[in-house]
């Protein structure tokens, strides 16, 4: 069970825990020692190697080989997911709307 500390009494408490239970103490350990494994430079390589070999490249001669429209379209539409994404996470709904209901006016 993971617990997220907020304050200085929650992180005296989760110590102090961590002091009077032992199997707690331990599972820490174990935990620690399976990260540390996931963690280690040789471990970090491999999954970045097969990361750029099996996904990247792959992808990227994919990318290669579509056609100019395709390539261009793509880039409008990451364009316009981002732009949304911004809109939305200022809280923006209303812009949104406006925009949305100028766009369709002007299509009418």
């Amino acid at each position: 069970m993971i617990a997220l500390v907020t304050s200085p009494e929650q992180a005296l408490l989760a110590l102090k825990q961590l002091r009077d239970k032992p199997e707690l103490r331990r599972a820490m350990v174990e935990q620690g020692k399976v990260r540390a494994e996931a963690t280690k430079p040789a471990q970090l390589t491999q999954e970045w190697q097969s990361f750029l070999k099996d996904v990247v490249v792959p992808d990227y001669q994919r990318w290669q080989s579509a056609s100019r429209l395709k390539r261009n379209l793509y880039f409008l539409y990451r364009y316009i997911v981002l732009r949304l994404r911004e809109l939305q996470e200022r809280g923006s709904k209303q812009l949104l709307e406006e925009w949305f209901n100028r766009k369709s006016k002007t299509a009418n």
